[in-house]
């Protein structure tokens, strides 16, 4: 794609929050919308509808809606009566849509509090098992002790996001395991940074690898400590932890012509020396990739009052998106491993740095996504899954990471929608903001 240093027209705007609306609009309504998804033809290994998940069901929808509802309070009801639908069971899932609600309109205290116990509890109990655990079986990590969808980082977002006294000592007792995942540890008779992960599949990666990525990988730890350092958390260790991330990442990564690019995952081997570090396919997205990556080193070079590191970061942001097209392998236009993710990180990056050809990018991203909108798909946008034989799949999904609604937040925040302005806004939990 080439990116041209243009200034993005009003009518752009425009038609952006008027297909958020719209996208929004269809997702109103909890049972239509859980019904559609259920009966959504997925492929296999696709991940299906989760009414209690903050990512994939009713808490990532609500989200959608409490952003619009700071503009046009009607929408108030919509966010309740999806946090309703996914209450049994979802648990810190609707923090994200429970706060951003309570600060605008006010309500949900008592959810907010029990919420708050709940997660400073699970979070605390999960620190505790890994401390366990590598005492008794060695230090080693699955990437779903610490990562953002599912271990550490995402609940310490959480904490970070309700912000009482409860959730912010065990928001501490978290940022310092997760300081102590970046010393050092001896895997295979060589020393490797402390988040080396056992492989899932040992003939693939027999001697275990290092996640580099957003979603999964290093850059999510990052990300929250750079967040909780500039809200004024302090941890012992917390600055040269981040340091030794982004130094390693800036290690890892591999320069073409347009600028640097990171694998999703560095074997053991080519951690070791004994072989190259190679980007893999999935190049410019939130997931894997520059984008994530490039964003959680822009938070951290703000936290640290490093300069270069922000900038190092806003230029391999450029070679992202001045990079062709096809070179992308980004697949549809949500958040995860599309367009939208993609244009999500270039709207946080430029609001501090307003480079010009990333701002030029971002109407032509914006562009790209608007074209994907399809009045005849049942919430407007398509998730485009990638089978195994290459073939690209569409599938019905109104969810937050993977589906519909996430694409509408990102159009409306494309549009400056006072929603999507703040401290603890929609793409908190994807550790973008």
């Amino acid at each position: 794609m080439t990116a041209l240093p243009l200034a993005v027209s009003p009518d752009l705007r425009r038609r952006a929050i008027a297909v958020a609306t719209e996208v929004a609009d269809r997702l109103r309504s909890p049972e239509p919308v859980a019904t559609t998804a259920l009966r959504a033809r997925r492929p296999a290994g696709h991940p299906g509808w989760d009414p209690s998940s903050l990512l994939l069901g009713h808490p990532g929808v609500a989200v959608l809606h409490a952003t619009m509802s700071v503009a046009d309070p009607s929408w108030a009801m919509a966010t309740h009566a999806h946090l309703a639908a996914a209450a049994s069971g979802a648990g810190a899932d609707l923090v994200p849509a429970a706060v951003l609600h309570g600060s605008v309109h006010g309500g949900y205290p008592k959810l907010l509090r029990t919420l708050a116990h709940a997660l400073a509890e699970a979070s605390e109990q999960q620190v505790e098992a890994q401390v366990r655990r590598a005492a008794q079986d060695g230090p080693w990590l699955a990437v779903s002790d610490y990562d953002v969808v599912s271990g550490l980082t995402g609940k310490g977002r959480l904490l970070l996001a309700l912000g009482d006294d409860r959730s912010s000592d065990a928001l501490h007792s978290t940022l310092r395991h997760l300081v102590a995942c970046t010393l050092p540890v001896t895997a295979h008779g060589a020393s490797v940074p402390g988040w080396w992960c056992r492989g899932d599949d040992p003939a693939e990666l027999p001697h275990g690898y290092l996640d580099a990525g957003l979603a999964h990988g290093v850059a999510g730890p990052l990300a929250l400590m750079a967040l909780a350092h500039d809200r004024g958390h302090r941890v012992e260790g917390m600055p040269e932890a981040m340091r030794t991330v982004a130094d390693w990442l800036l290690r890892r990564a591999v320069a073409d012509e347009h600028g640097l690019l990171w694998p999703s995952r560095v074997s053991f081997a080519q951690e070791t020396g004994a072989e190259p570090v190679a980007p893999d396919a999935v190049k410019a997205a939130w997931c894997y990739g520059v984008a994530g990556v490039a964003r959680a080193l822009h938070l951290a070079g703000i936290a640290l009052g490093d300069p270069q590191l922000c900038a190092t970061a806003v230029q391999a942001l450029r070679g992202a998106v001045l990079r062709p097209w096809s070179d992308a392998h980004l697949v549809g236009p949500t958040v995860c491993h599309g367009a939208a993710g993609l244009l999500q990180v270039v709207l946080r990056v430029t609001e501090r740095d307003p480079d010009p050809v990333l701002q030029g990018a971002a109407g032509l991203l914006a562009q790209r996504v608007l074209y994907d909108f399809d009045r005849t798909a049942p919430f407007g946008f398509r998730h485009g899954h990638r089978t195994r034989s290459g073939r690209v799949v569409g599938v019905d999904e109104p969810g937050l990471l993977q589906g519909a609604a996430g694409v509408a937040l990102v159009l409306a925040t494309f549009a400056h929608h006072p929603g999507t302005i703040g401290p603890d806004v929609w793409d908190a939990p994807l550790l973008l903001s």
